[in-house]
């Protein structure tokens, strides 16, 4: 009763109150709710009157998420559905979905299961403004069409920076699919767990997995940009990772990534000598090197030669970011210079494996036509990359064309070139045009800037018919549908079209490859096709799938 009293006091200095594990009467919650200067409250694991049903309990909270002070709430382990309470429930999430100034929601292990998740896919679109949702350790099953209807609602939300949602028991490889799907129109979420628990190293998994990595770094990364804090993107405390490299010789770390199956080296922000580089180098160099991803994002190095030197000997490499890298000596502090472009030329076009190639911040490929030049060269001889983001390098108008060069001899399915001083005119309007005879191209990234001209709008909707890409912000970003008599409700309309047919090619490829890889195994093939041309297929299909 003093609690509550304390509580309902005009003059409650109380900002935040933890009582997690707590044995509660249900007057602590009225006097909570009734509370107009509470913004924290931990309730995690509380122990809720025992001879009441959940019904009581559940409607109490009602009150509580319903307190417009509050912007932080914890329900860890509170019983919200109880035995046959899904309508206190219904009016939880109606009070939650009333509620703007809620930013942070635990709902983690409070017994949720399928039933429940309508009321809360409508709590979701209504609210608007959550940006921390936690719902680990609840039973969901990722199979049927309440959950697809919960995950649309979910990665549709342009709010949400960080998501927690429980493993699924079976069919990792299904759910991590659906994920990457879901995530696709996603920009706003960069923590998804349990992708990148934060403080928990992530576990050998699928390449679909590693894609949903991925593309949670790239929304925190067009975040950190859109702030204009690009160049402090991802810089921590040095990781136990960067000790070892630090204490090491080369071929003692080389021994612990290969002991450890260590597939990843994030060193964003790190700090690296001549000897730090060596060590680097000689892992990266080795041809029985398992490294697939290699992060040097706002690193700075005392030299860079060696490691580009080895590097043209890795064979394992799928994803290099170098963004905001710098070389750092007596001189100064400088940008990737134009010999150092130079050997990352070299590397591609002699790679086999690398998808991804982050270059963003890096100033030189604008002011050195040379070296971007020879950029796009080897970029034409590459047969593996995908993905390729030069945003926030100083690309003037004139580099479009060494691009669209570049474009009719490689398949490149991602092109980022936000943050560049580009406006409209006869270059972008070439490149706009080249894009039409482009059929794998799928997401394009121009500057917000650019996309605002109403000459852009009208060039895009005259080639609209003739257009493959899938994606193009913010016209295929938009919330919702444009009125369709107007030009940019048509290239919206045929941007979604694309990625309706691109969807259902991969599917069939998917098909297409897994049918022969069946039939090889059980020496079943139609008697038109032998076996070295059904290896030949899988191999041709399954270089332009994520498998």
């Amino acid at each position: 009763m003093a609690l509550r009293a304390l509580l309902e006091h005009a003059s409650c200095p109380l900002r935040e109150l933890d009582l997690s594990g707590s044995a509660l009467p249900l007057t602590v919650l009225r006097g909570v709710a009734e509370n107009e200067t509470l913004t924290a409250l931990k309730l995690a694991n509380a122990r809720l009157p025992a001879n009441l049903m959940t019904y009581f309990h559940v409607n109490a909270l009602v009150d509580v998420v319903a307190s417009k002070s509050l912007t932080h709430l914890d329900l860890r382990g509170v019983d919200l559905v109880g035995v046959r309470e899904s309508a206190a429930f219904a009016k939880f999430c109606s009070a939650l979905g009333q509620n703007k100034n809620l930013e942070w929601l635990e709902l983690g292990g409070t017994c949720l299961g399928n039933e429940q998740l309508g009321h809360l896919a409508a709590a979701l679109k209504a609210h608007g403004q959550l940006k921390y949702l936690g719902l680990g350790d609840n039973d969901l099953c990722w199979s049927d069409a309440r959950a697809d209807g919960f995950m649309n609602a979910l990665f549709a939300n342009q709010s949400l920076t960080h998501l927690v949602l429980p493993c699924p028991e079976t069919m990792q490889d299904d759910f991590d699919s659906r994920i990457l799907r879901m995530l696709e129109k996603n920009t706003t979420l960069t923590v998804l767990e349990p992708y990148n628990t934060p403080g928990r190293p992530p576990q050998a998994c699928s390449s679909r997995a590693h894609d949903v990595r991925v593309k949670l770094e790239q929304n925190r990364f067009d975040q950190n940009r859109l702030r204009g804090d690009a160049c402090d993107l991802s810089i921590r405390p040095p990781s136990p990772m960067m000790k070892c490299l630090h204490e090491m010789t080369p071929d003692a770390f080389d021994a612990l990534l290969r002991s450890q199956c260590i597939t990843r080296l994030l060193l964003q922000g790190a700090q690296l000598d001549e000897e730090d580089v060596e060590t680097l180098a000689h892992v990266i160099g080795q041809t029985r090197c398992q490294v697939r991803e290699l992060d040097l994002t706002g690193a700075t190095f005392a030299t860079m030669g060696a490691l580009f030197e080895q590097m043209q000997h890795n064979t394992s490499l799928r994803r290099l970011c170098l963004g905001g890298v710098d070389v750092v000596n007596e001189r100064g502090r400088f940008p990737l210079q134009a010999h150092h472009i130079g050997a990352i030329a070299r590397f591609l076009t002699r790679t086999r494996t690398l998808h991804t190639l982050t270059l963003s911040g890096q100033g030189t490929l604008g002011a050195n036509a040379a070296a971007f030049d020879g950029l796009m060269e080897a970029l034409g001889r590459n047969v593996s990359l995908k993905c390729l983001d030069i945003g926030a390098t100083l690309l003037p108008g004139t580099h479009l064309t060494l691009i669209s060069s570049a474009l009719r001899w490689h398949a490149l399915e991602y092109l980022n070139l936000d943050s560049n001083p580009l406006c409209w005119g006869p270059e972008l309007k070439a490149f706009l045009k080249g894009l039409a005879q482009n059929e794998s191209l799928l997401k394009l990234v121009l500057p917000r800037a650019v996309c605002g001209s109403d000459e852009l709008v009208a060039c895009l909707w005259n080639m609209k018919d003739t257009l493959h890409l899938c994606h193009l912000p913010p016209f295929s970003d938009e919330a919702s549908l444009p009125h369709r008599q107007t030009k940019r409700g048509a290239i919206r309309k045929q941007l979604l079209d694309n990625q309706r047919r691109q969807a259902e090619k991969v599917e069939a490829d998917q098909w297409r490859v897994k049918t022969l890889v069946v039939a090889l195994e059980e020496r079943n093939l139609p008697r038109d096709v032998t076996v070295d041309t059904a290896r030949k297929l899988i191999q041709v299909t399954s270089a332009n799938m994520r498998i």
